[in-house]
């Protein structure tokens, strides 16, 4: 039995178990440990599963919301304390990275995902292994670095969240956009990709 929590934008909660799949979206502006306490009972209660009996709490750990990342942590790591539940986090950026390996596209990657206006949250890749620091650019101060060498893979939010698929096609060719769910995610995991047993928000400065 797995359980994803995803905060860095809306609180998104997902239980995966052998035969079960139930998610659930939450946008609030009220106290979210307070919620996410109630909102976690009541998806546990309609799986008619005890909290008990989950194996991993798989935590996104950015980017996005600084305090929603830290609720989720907390809570993770303090149901690891009371039942020894595995922890186990993934950043976005991983996360994408994942899916572009597991599509076998190209080896060298730049993953961007949506901030505000014309601002992205940057970091790049090189098959499974991170070759930069997560940054913070401006797409059109940047526009350079997207070259045909570099494939870039845009979480599919980018447009519903910013502007046409045909603006980034005017700068590289190799862009692909990637839906990003966390019931892939499971499926990723379960071939035995490395996550890590210390999930620490992720934390990234402007570049500009």
């Amino acid at each position: 039995m797995f359980l994803f929590l995803d905060f860095t934008t809306d609180m998104s909660l997902t239980l995966i178990g052998k035969h079960s799949f139930l998610s659930k979206k939450i946008k609030s502006n009220k106290n979210i440990s307070e919620i996410l306490v109630i909102e976690i009972e009541k998806i546990f209660n309609k799986a008619k599963i005890n909290i008990k009996k989950l194996d991993t709490i798989f935590v996104i750990t950015g980017p996005g919301s600084f305090t929603g990342i830290r609720s989720a942590l907390t809570f993770a790591k303090t149901i690891q304390l009371t039942n020894n539940t595995d922890v186990r986090g993934i950043s976005k950026f991983e996360y994408l990275n994942l899916i572009a390996n597991d599509e076998n596209l190209f080896d060298l990657r730049t993953i961007l995902i949506f901030h505000r206006k014309m601002q992205f949250f940057s970091q790049n890749f090189k098959g499974n292994l991170c070759i930069s620091k997560p940054k913070i650019i401006n797409f059109e101060a940047n526009k350079k670095i997207f070259n045909k060498r570099t494939s870039i893979i845009c979480d599919n939010n980018i447009l519903t969240s910013f502007v046409d698929k045909k603006y980034f096609e005017l700068f590289n060719s190799n862009i692909h956009f990637i839906d990003y769910n966390t019931k892939k995610l499971k499926m990723l995991i379960n071939k035995k990709n490395k996550l890590t047993n210390d999930p620490r928000p992720v934390y990234i400065s402007s570049n500009y």
